[in-house]
């Protein structure tokens, strides 16, 4: 026999995964929209070499992305080969790509939930959190680690890629997808841990006069 359990954590997963999905083919660039402030602050304090001119949600025939158009701020190398200041680059990113963190994670949280006890007020937090982390790894390393590609590819194709490169190659190679469940089984295990301890904790406080004689 079916564990009613379980149904219950597929069905929720299958439902919150559907609604995102519809939620982000309906509204994908206002939601996409929302997290460009998050990735302008990020590229401009961790790459203060370059500038951005343009960061925007672009369409592409059938395909929406995001569109990154910066210029170097001061001599850039690449390799031996030396770029002037204020030579222009540009390198893009899928849309879906800054939504798929949230498709993974928010379903399994929820499936998750369904199953083991939790503390909603770990749980919710928790997963905000692992949210903002995901996404705050992902598309801005991504969109700058696509423009060292292409340099590196047309200026020095022998050099060894540089770490913003490997940590591209890594996501786009299903990076993205195990950092999101680990993402969500470390929320729900913190989550279920607190839930313990908050029940053993009521248990150990039983009154003095309800104890057997």
């Amino acid at each position: 026999m079916q564990n009613p359990d379980v149904r219950n954590a597929a069905l929720v997963a299958l439902a919150s995964a559907g609604a995102l999905a519809a939620l982000f083919l309906v509204a994908g660039e206002a939601c996409g929209t929302l997290f460009l402030p998050l990735y302008r602050f990020e590229i401009e304090a961790i790459f203060p070499f370059v500038d951005i001119q343009h960061l925007l949600i672009d369409t592409s025939g059938s395909e929406r992305l995001i569109t990154l158009q910066v210029i170097f701020n001061s001599p850039y190398y690449v390799g031996m080969n030396r770029l002037a200041a204020g030579t222009a680059v540009s390198s893009s990113t899928l849309l879906g790509h800054a939504f798929q963190p949230l498709v993974i994670l928010l379903p399994l949280v929820g499936a998750a939930r369904a199953i083991v006890p939790t503390s909603k007020k770990r749980l919710v937090p928790g997963a905000a959190f692992s949210l903002v982390l995901l996404t705050a790894l992902d598309v801005p390393f991504v969109l700058v680690g696509a423009i060292e590609d292409i340099l590196f590819n047309q200026f020095a194709p022998g050099n060894p890629p540089s770490l913003t490169m490997r940590w591209l190659y890594f996501l786009n190679g299903g990076g993205r997808w195990g950092l999101s469940v680990a993402a969500a089984i470390v929320t729900v295990a913190v989550a279920s841990s607190a839930s313990v301890n908050l029940n053993h904790k009521r248990l150990s406080l039983k009154p003095e006069g309800l104890k057997n004689e």
